[in-house]
């Protein structure tokens, strides 16, 4: 057991939980001030804009709200390799959506929730919706809302075993999904499978204490993190705890990757913040001048043709990509299929098994990153596996595909219900309860690959972790585990 005096990170999550007096915040790394200049670094993204697939990637961004991947700004940290910042990548509005997926869509069954033991199953077909005993009583969405603290999906944990079952699941959602795939291809990491969720609602007294994410069997795919609604500071370390973290501001959009050295670093959360004024939005939750032009031009982007989305270009290839997918189908070409239309079982078949020994080290160049992993040739060398043809390839490889439940997902679909929702969250009315719950809280999705690729779960194989799930915690309840009150 390592010495208590080699914990350098334990002091750290005291200092900024503390109360009174309020910890000084000079040496939390901000990338809204010019302090992070010291310890940050910028990821020039440039070279990824020659790849095969980097057009598609700017459509297939603007589908789920994100901006052109080449305007995103991201960062590493000086010393912690594999450690990966993007700053705020969503398209004004675009924000909205995924509140809402969190809170009225992601909570309901059959996802998993830490009220599942407290309550009913009728009552908790979807908490946000959940309707009042009686007019003059708080209502019981409220209540429910107010005591949830995390929701599974995808592979839900056994919180009691500490292990994954392949049995115990649910669709991924197809939204979620192949963002994070997208954002973890462009980041470096082109086979990047959207197997589990963990999503956190804290409140303005809530911590996450420190621990790492070591449960799931591949432990080279990243780490992909969502902040939404309120601020927090995010502490980073190492491997043990004797490694002094970086301090964090993170904000509402913010996105958060540990992957490569610091895929098992110590990570924490020890305070939420208001962004702005106490009872107020962060201002990118907020409505926007553009947001209208934004919501317009999806429209115009699912059909085909070329839009401004303010000064992001979004250029839409779906016609293109179904013309050639017709193609090779006509021709009897299966080199599309082999990856891109594949949604055979994740145990693998003959087709993947050439996939199934690659790792996920970030395959990006060197000199972009030059704290990541070395590139990795053998991905480099099995090209057909890493291009996508078209976001539809990622949606295969984000389903459970290992499941009865597997589907096709509709992408074009997809994107008209997102761009469609957006517009409806724009009035007052659609979004005024999802304001006023984020006016004292904060989201965090958390996205992570179970098994590797090709692969299936092990036999008989547990890993243990203390989880963000165990973790959470608030400052008038004690730690939220399965059973509390």
């Amino acid at each position: 057991m390592a010495d208590i005096s080699d914990d350098n990170f334990r002091p750290e999550f005291k200092l900024y939980k503390r109360k009174s007096p309020p910890p000084c915040l000079e040496d939390v790394l901000d990338t809204d001030s010019d302090g992070h200049r010291k310890m940050l670094y910028k990821l020039e993204l440039s070279e990824l804009a020659q790849e095969q697939n980097y057009q598609k990637n700017i459509s297939d961004a603007a589908s789920f709200g994100l901006k052109n991947p080449n305007e995103w700004q991201c960062y590493g940290a000086h010393g912690f390799p594999g450690f990966q910042f993007i700053r705020n990548p969503f398209l004004p509005g675009a924000q909205r959506y995924w509140v809402r997926r969190c809170l009225a869509d992601y909570p309901c069954k059959p996802n998993v929730t830490n009220l599942d033991t407290q309550y009913q199953k009728d009552q908790l077909t979807n908490p946000w919706q959940q309707p009042c005993s009686s007019p003059n009583q708080q209502t019981q969405e409220k209540r429910l809302m107010d005591q949830l603290r995390w929701v599974t999906l995808g592979y839900h944990y056994d919180w009691n075993n500490k292990v994954y079952n392949e049995d115990q699941h649910s669709l991924f959602p197809e939204d979620l999904g192949p963002m994070s795939a997208l954002i973890a291809e462009v980041l470096g990491y082109p086979r990047f499978q959207s197997q589990a969720a963990i999503v956190n609602f804290y409140h303005m007294d809530s911590t996450l204490g420190g621990h790492t994410d070591h449960s799931e069997f591949d432990l080279t795919a990243p780490l992909i993190s969502y902040s939404l609604g309120q601020s927090a500071i995010l502490l980073v370390g190492g491997k043990t705890k004797a490694t002094k973290p970086l301090a964090l501001h993170l904000r509402s959009g913010d996105v958060i990757i540990l992957g490569g050295e610091s895929r098992l670093a110590y990570h924490a959360v020890p305070k939420i913040m208001y962004a702005q004024e106490e009872g107020r939005l962060p201002q990118c939750l907020g409505a926007t001048e553009d947001q209208q032009q934004w919501q317009e031009s999806q429209e115009e982007v699912v059909v085909g043709s070329r839009v401004e989305v303010g000064d992001h270009p979004a250029v839409a290839l779906r016609g293109a990509q179904k013309g050639m997918k017709d193609e090779h189908e006509e021709s009897g070409d299966t080199t599309y299929h082999a990856y891109g239309g594949h949604s055979g079982k994740l145990s693998g078949s003959s087709d993947s098994s050439a996939a199934a020994s690659v790792d996920q080290r970030p395959n990006v160049h060197s000199k972009q990153c030059p704290d990541h992993s070395s590139p990795n040739q053998l991905c480099e060398s099995q090209g057909r596996y890493i291009n996508r043809t078209n976001l539809e390839d990622t949606i295969s490889r984000t389903t459970l595909s290992n499941s009865a439940d597997s589907q096709h997902v509709d992408l074009d679909g997809a994107a008209k219900n997102i761009s469609s929702a957006i517009r409806d969250l724009s009035q007052k009315d659609q979004w005024r309860e999802f304001e006023e719950y984020l006016k004292h809280a904060r989201i965090n999705i958390s996205v992570r690959q179970v098994t590797g690729p090709g692969k299936g779960f092990p036999q008989k194989e547990s890993c243990h972790e203390e989880s963000d799930r165990d973790m959470v915690q608030s400052s008038n309840t004690k730690r939220t585990k399965i059973g509390d009150s």
